[in-house]
């Protein structure tokens, strides 16, 4: 992530708030989004953070609590990040020198600072460790060095924070036992997942579901374990209980909590998600649904549209619920993106490759960050910066 936000801020002559020439209406150009629970965070071609949605604890960073806001806000402190993530009311980003600030809800030591206490405003994670990349899920964050070790914090009731299972809470970066090197990593709720330089995946936490992908098995483990089946992956994703992998073929195979067929049961192995189209990357996010992208940036997603966080308004079944589709359906609009997220509560966001936001879906909490609070079932593009 970092190396892809470099090559933009190197290629971009966008001045923040002015159109390109100078001239014209304002616009926003980002380059990375996340989708947490209740709230969404982007950073802009030039690395500043900006969030909106639910504010009860902190997670926008603006300096504020118990607040929401359905536009864009500015995150205080006038760092510059290259990545970020968004949790349950929590939100981190990594810094351009390498070190990670988090913000919002410190329940379980999710920020990182070796405290409980909530803040409203950046602070840097304890321990003085240069990290490469940064990953965030619902109540537990990890980073990964340069040289592949994975540190991680927050909740570690299931061992998805890698460390051992007396250890209820990880206030601070704590390296994952096992020792293993990883050339990416993910988390989200009860599991983590890795993979190594050669595409094999591992994965820790809870396997009470099949989220391990360790088929003989549904033993929690906070130490890594090699996943079934042999396959090797591009990329991976973690959901809620659930994991998905994209191999060099582009399939996408899943396991974990409601991943098998109707979505309503669960799958102890990896199992390849029924399409002919081939994808680049997934998307399992926080949310119940999933979505993932094709090598032109073309958008598909599958599970419930219960609130049209499928991006589409035609007919979807397959599933043993509806609105549902058990199949990948393309995202209306023929929109090309970079990167998609998917939101705790039934929305999806994404950055196209001209550099705009779009999210869809439920937007109760202004967490599609469009100027109102009326769910869209079709992408909607993000209103501009609020001053």
């Amino acid at each position: 992530m970092r190396t892809a936000l470099a090559a933009v801020l190197a290629a971009s002559t966008f001045v923040a708030g002015c159109s390109n020439d100078g001239t014209g209406p304002k616009v926003q150009k980002y380059a990375v989004i996340q989708s947490g629970m209740y709230h969404t965070c982007a950073l802009t071609t030039a690395g500043a953070a900006q969030c909106w949605g639910k504010d009860y604890y902190g997670p926008l960073g603006y300096g504020v609590f118990r607040d929401t806001s359905f536009v864009p806000r500015a995150v205080s402190g006038g760092l510059t990040f290259t990545s970020l993530g968004a949790g349950y009311e929590n939100t981190c980003a990594l810094g351009t020198q390498g070190t990670i600030y988090c913000w919002g809800s410190n329940n379980a030591g999710r920020l990182g600072d070796g405290t409980w206490t909530d803040r409203a405003v950046p602070g840097p994670v304890t321990g003085a460790i240069t990290f490469a990349s940064l990953t965030m899920g619902v109540d537990v964050a990890c980073g990964l060095t340069a040289a592949g070790t994975a540190y991680c914090w927050g909740s570690n009731e299931y061992g998805d924070a890698g460390a051992p299972l007396a250890d209820n809470f990880v206030t601070a970066p704590r390296q994952v036992d096992g020792g293993m090197v990883f050339r990416s990593i993910s988390t989200n709720f009860q599991v983590s997942c890795g993979l190594t330089s050669a595409g094999a995946a591992y994965c820790w936490g809870s396997n009470e579901y099949g989220a391990l992908g360790v088929d003989s098995s549904t033993a929690q483990s906070p130490t890594p374990l090699a996943v079934s089946g042999g396959l090797t992956f591009q990329s991976l994703s973690t959901g809620p209980g659930r994991a998905c992998g994209v191999t060099a073929a582009g399939g996408v195979y899943c396991w974990g909590m409601k991943m098998a067929g109707d979505f309503s049961t669960n799958a102890y192995a990896p199992t390849i998600v029924p399409t002919s189209q081939a994808f680049a990357s997934v998307a399992a996010g926080t949310g119940t649904h999933v979505c993932a992208l094709t090598a032109t940036g073309a958008a598909w997603c599958w599970g419930p549209n219960e609130s049209g966080e499928l991006g589409t308004t035609a007919s979807v079944s397959g599933c043993a619920f509806s609105p549902c589709s058990n199949v990948p359906v393309p995202v209306a609009g023929g929109l090309a993106f970079s990167e998609l997220t998917t939101g705790g509560n039934g929305f999806t966001c994404g950055v196209t490759t001209d550099h705009q936001a779009y999210c869809w879906g439920e937007n109760g909490l202004g967490q599609l960050g469009i100027g109102s609070f009326t769910n869209a079932p079709l992408p909607t593009r993000v209103a501009g910066l609020q001053q």
